[in-house]
């Protein structure tokens, strides 16, 4: 069977969610590469160590924990290999309690890249 860029970007994307909420750091270090690119609405954050790369995440993961969500969700869609080991994909964002969005729903985009190691 043949894996598609969509089905790759999500798994690693359920990957991420779960190391993001229950902050799990070796998971991220596994995922994301130095220099890490945040873009949000308000900034960007050009994450170049590891220590900011495991603070934003952990700040990230505690705030969503907060609000005591039963479900984050990343839903991937519009995915596709841009060259050999570069998938560049959308998702996105979906955040309820109880069955109840409690966030609007907004979608994002990250490029996955595979490195050495």
């Amino acid at each position: 069977m043949t894996r598609t860029a969509q089905h790759i970007y999500q798994e690693v994307l359920d990957r991420l969610t779960g190391a993001i909420l229950s902050f799990d750091p070796e998971v991220i270090d596994r995922h994301m590469a130095l220099p890490h690119l945040v873009v949000s609405l308000t900034a960007r954050h050009n994450l170049t160590t590891r220590e900011q790369l495991h603070e934003t995440f952990a700040t990230y993961g505690h705030s969503l924990r907060s609000l005591e969500l039963t479900s984050y969700r990343r839903e991937a869609h519009e995915c596709e290999f841009i060259s050999e080991g570069v998938i560049h994909g959308h998702h996105t964002n979906h955040f309820e309690k109880d069955g109840v969005p409690i966030i609007q729903s907004y979608p994002t985009m990250a490029t996955l890249e595979w490195q050495d190691g």
